[in-house]
């Protein structure tokens, strides 16, 4: 700046000032997007010389955290969060990462339709720790869990289970009970020297015994 004063001949004053422009933070925002419904929600803020972080997003969440943590998961939570760094000498840095959320699925079978005292086999997908429910107040924490089959044996069997990574999913398959029935009947009585007839009535293979092997 050069200041020229009127008046006093030529005569003039000057001086200089320097402007010091610090730059903004650098940030870069990550998620382990996709997250399951259940899940956990790991954010990252690699920044460039940020000392105070300001996390905004879904649900009114809200952090000051450099690198926070959502535990359990919900499919509200899917969106936008923002989040404005502040360095050393104040100035600010916005930047955004989208979250998506999914329900883990899973699938279930069983050897339907089975006989009664004949095993039902129920099996899962997936790796994690599980629980099954189903008619007669059965339950199991197996992953494929086998069960003597009876008569009121037949119906839905549930299972519910957290999956690799906290991921919560339920499948249902349906059992079956095959009903046998048979029924015999003869020419009884006999005459000695004369041909017994026997009858069996029913569906499938047949095996008789009786008296004189």
């Amino acid at each position: 700046v050069t200041v020229n004063k009127a008046g006093c001949g030529p005569c003039s004053a000057y001086g200089t000032y320097t402007v010091q422009v610090y730059p903004a933070p650098n940030s870069i925002l990550s998620v382990n997007t996709p997250v399951c419904i259940g899940g956990t929600a790991s954010f990252t803020n690699t920044v460039t010389k940020g000392v105070r972080s300001r996390w905004t997003g879904t649900t009114r969440f809200t952090s000051s955290v450099q690198n926070p943590v959502i535990t359990n998961v919900t499919a509200a939570m899917a969106g936008i969060y923002t989040c404005v760094t502040t360095n050393a000498n104040g100035c600010t840095g916005t930047s955004t990462v989208n979250l998506a959320t999914y329900q883990a699925t899973m699938s279930a079978a069983a050897n339907s339709p089975v006989c009664p005292g004949s095993p039902i086999n129920l099996t899962a997908t997936g790796n994690g720790n599980y629980s099954w429910t189903g008619p007669n107040n059965f339950v199991s924490a197996q992953h494929n869990p086998s069960l003597t089959a009876a008569n009121n044996s037949g119906g839905n069997y549930i299972v519910t289970a957290t999956l690799t990574g906290n991921c919560y999913a339920s499948a249902t398959v349906a059992v079956a009970i095959s009903s046998t029935s048979v029924s015999a009947s003869n020419n009884s009585p006999a005459c000695s020297g004369n041909n017994v007839q026997l009858h069996a009535f029913g569906n499938g293979s047949f095996v008789w015994s009786g008296p004189n092997g």
